[in-house]
């Protein structure tokens, strides 16, 4: 590895840092998601169906229920969907 390169990727790294910390201070909204995204904790085999009872076990006989790496991916897509 190059030390130069290393350095190089510190520095747009601290750049993009600092300019999210700048979006953040503007907008309390931000701020809280990437909190919130910030302490998530994934579990890749598994997560809790928030829906109506009938509509799970619709779901689960048109064999149309999400998997947990569906669920995480929507809700992070959603968050920066927002974010933009």
């Amino acid at each position: 590895f190059e030390v130069g390169e290393l350095i190089g990727e510190r520095r747009a790294w601290d750049r993009i840092v600092k300019a999210e910390t700048t979006r953040e201070n503007a907008s309390e909204v931000r701020r809280a998601f990437n909190i919130y995204t910030t302490n998530l904790n994934f579990n890749p085999e598994k997560y809790v169906y928030s829906g109506s009872a009938e509509e799970k076990k619709r779901m689960i006989r048109e064999d149309k229920m999400p998997t947990a790496v569906d669920v995480i991916r929507s809700d992070l897509d959603a968050r920066d969907l927002y974010r933009k």
